[in-house]
């Protein structure tokens, strides 16, 4: 393996697989499918593991590279017209979860509607789903919909074996995780607030609660929660 610059090339002829964008991030790069079999990486897992300083502290962001993001993409053809953007940066404990995101998703868009994914990624501990598209607005409610279900099953499952768990603060990196693969402190969530999704819009010039819903994770479904009953104004 070579490193040449700010970007690690594995032969001369192949693409580059990581690039390095700053000295403080490691962002996944281009990532292709169907490459001859000679230059195929044969490993179930590859770590690559870049120290960033943040207010004098060093912290490790580990990008895990592994088949079933591919596998993903190769099964959605639809939904990742650039699979190199498609690309999810995220544990494989979630691909059962974005499965069931791209399922929805395929079954919203017409045969007229297009989409395309931009990143898949994990932020803050939880996933990020970003697309393009022209869709109608039925579709579109229903894309957004598979999407924020996506986002609050990531919240409460483990990023490493897809099991039940919570957000944790290692150090200043929000993950989550099962007990077994916890490593920080659980990030304090106040009583009655667990799985809460609440949205707020501007309305007439004030942030104003328009939705306010509960994931529950057994039925893979939001359900309606009354702001008031949590003490919040609408």
């Amino acid at each position: 393996m070579l490193l040449l610059g700010s970007t690690y090339f594995f032969r001369p002829d192949f693409r580059p697989a990581i690039s390095f964008a700053a000295v403080f991030s490691v962002q996944l790069a281009d990532w292709f499918r169907n490459l001859p079999a000679a230059d195929t990486i044969k490993l179930d897992r590859m770590f690559f593991l870049v120290r960033e300083f943040v207010h004098g502290r060093a912290w490790v962001m580990m990008s895990v590279m592994q088949n079933w993001q591919n596998d993903l993409i190769a099964n959605h053809p639809r939904l990742f017209g650039d699979a190199s953007q498609g690309y999810a940066e995220c544990g494989e404990g979630w691909w059962d979860l974005l499965e069931r995101a791209c399922v929805r998703i395929e079954a919203a868009i017409g045969p007229h509607d297009t989409f395309e994914t931009e990143q898949i990624k994990q932020k803050y501990g939880t996933l990020r789903w970003y697309y393009a598209g022209r869709l109608s607005e039925a579709a579109r409610g229903a894309v957004e919909e598979a999407i924020d279900l996506a986002e609050a099953r990531s919240a409460c499952t483990c990023e490493t074996c897809g099991a039940e768990g919570r957000i944790y603060d290692r150090g200043g990196w929000l993950t989550t995780a099962c007990t077994p693969h916890a490593r920080g402190e659980p990030v304090p969530i106040k009583g009655g607030f667990e799985n809460l999704r609440v949205v707020r819009r501007l309305v007439d010039g004030e942030a104003r609660i328009v939705s306010c819903r509960r994931y529950n994770r057994i039925a893979d479904a939001f359900v309606d929660v009354d702001p008031a009953s949590l003490g919040m104004e609408e």
